[in-house]
């Protein structure tokens, strides 16, 4: 039995192989979860568990690109992309779309044990200081370095209850209610656009991406430590 050292998602449509490499990975201590696929990959993601992704970008249902844009957009997580797609346009897609790193198969899996053991390490020293600060008093949010944005009164609800919930997920139709006391349609795509809003104006003044998960036909999340007074 080796002793954990980094959790993944490896998203591989091709049994054999998918199997393959999480065997070979386990032996560098890292635990692969297995997708064959973009839907299972959305079902069984977890940004709190998962350092890194492993994407093939063929896969049945959706370009693996799609899931990298994705990533880069929602999350922290690094990428890894390992690809049977060797051509220079490809590998500038793959880096255009948001890969930290592209191998191309057949893929060495002692390289790719130790780019992902190298994000991990990286990964877990960031998380021991990234926290946020909600201050109930003056509606502000705090970075982790203290920079600050004053926040309006229903992004000052979407922030107080997801300090309520601790990280876990919140559930779209919970978010509406607390936010407009209403579900709607209409107040649903007020919602999109508040944290539009709320993410550019954070990054202006935190310097850093709000870390707000938006997970497709469920809710939100926010992954790091969020405090509150």
């Amino acid at each position: 039995m080796h002793h954990i050292k980094a959790s993944i998602i490896l998203v591989e449509d091709d049994l054999d192989l998918r199997e393959a490499m999480v065997e070979s990975l386990a032996i560098y201590g890292i635990a692969a979860t297995p997708v064959a696929s973009g839907r299972e990959f959305y079902q069984v993601f977890d940004e709190r568990r998962h350092a890194a992704a492993i994407i093939d970008l063929g896969l049945p249902d959706l370009d693996g690109n799609e899931l990298i844009g994705y990533l880069r957009q929602n999350t922290q997580v690094k990428i890894i992309v390992v690809s049977a797609r060797t051509a220079m346009a490809d590998r500038v897609r793959g880096y255009a779309s948001g890969a930290d790193l592209y191998l191309t198969k057949p893929v060495q899996m002692e390289e790719l044990a130790a780019a992902v053991l190298s994000i991990a390490s990286r990964r877990q020293k960031a998380s021991e200081t990234e926290c946020w600060h909600l201050d109930r008093i003056s509606m502000k949010l705090h970075g982790p370095d203290g920079r600050h944005v004053l926040l309006w009164p229903r992004e000052f609800r979407l922030m107080a209850l997801l300090v309520a919930t601790g990280g876990s997920e919140v559930r779209r139709k919970a978010v509406l209610t607390a936010v407009y006391d209403s579900a709607d349609d209409a107040k649903s795509r007020a919602l999109d656009v508040l944290i539009s809003r709320l993410r550019s104006r954070c990054l202006d003044a935190v310097r850093i991406p709000l870390p707000l998960v938006t997970i497709p036909g469920v809710g939100f999340r926010f992954p790091v430590p969020l405090t509150a007074n």
